[in-house]
């Protein structure tokens, strides 16, 4: 059976082995990222540049190849390579994790640093059913007020909690750290935050 790609899926599926390359190693040179990818200098070219004016990448010194610096560069002819990374500020993700007696917030930068992580304590098999959703909603606000401007527009959020969730990863089934069964925590999430939730 023959596949025949949609030139927008196409495009798609480039980009994400672009920003997969660049996740994995950066900064990275345009003509890098062709050997990387194995797309070619004008695909790299055209997505990198749309990537750009999106603010989701941006130009970053180069990487000091251990070659002594810039003497290395005198050797070279041509225009100079302009070294490209992901844009830290450009989005983040809250990674909320619920474990015994702990909850956490995490956020993470779009090029998967960490910006910071604020935790609270609780009795996971005391709290109240409707109780995980607000305290989530709220220790993932401390966590934004708390980051500042060093952290970009909340694009999504993760959660991650011991037991047996559903496919989405929302309604938490059973947990051995709680009482409760069929517990559905994004709801409160995607109200508070207008985002994707899994």
């Amino acid at each position: 059976m023959t596949f025949i790609a949609r030139s927008d899926d196409l495009r798609r599926e480039n980009q994400r082995r672009i920003l997969a390359a660049l996740r994995a190693e950066s900064p990275l040179s345009r003509t890098e990222l062709t050997a990387a990818t194995g797309l070619s200098a004008s695909t790299v070219t055209a997505i990198t540049s749309a990537l750009l004016v999106a603010d989701y990448l941006v130009e970053a010194p180069r990487k000091d190849s251990g070659n002594g610096g810039d003497a290395g560069l005198l050797g070279r002819r041509g225009r100079p390579q302009v070294a490209l990374a992901l844009n830290p500020g450009a989005a983040s993700i809250g990674a909320l994790t619920l474990t015994l007696n702990r909850l956490s917030a995490a956020l993470v930068d779009y090029s998967g640093s960490v910006i910071l992580e604020v935790v609270e304590k609780v009795d996971t098999l005391a709290l109240a059913r409707e109780e995980f959703g607000r305290r989530f909603v709220a220790l993932l606000k401390r966590a934004l007020d708390e980051a500042g401007s060093s952290a970009g527009p909340l694009r999504h959020i993760a959660l991650t909690v011991q037991g047996v969730s559903d496919a989405k990863g929302t309604r938490i089934h059973w947990s051995p750290i709680l009482t409760h069964r069929d517990l559905q925590i994004d709801d409160d999430l995607r109200d508070a935050f207008g985002t994707s939730v899994s």
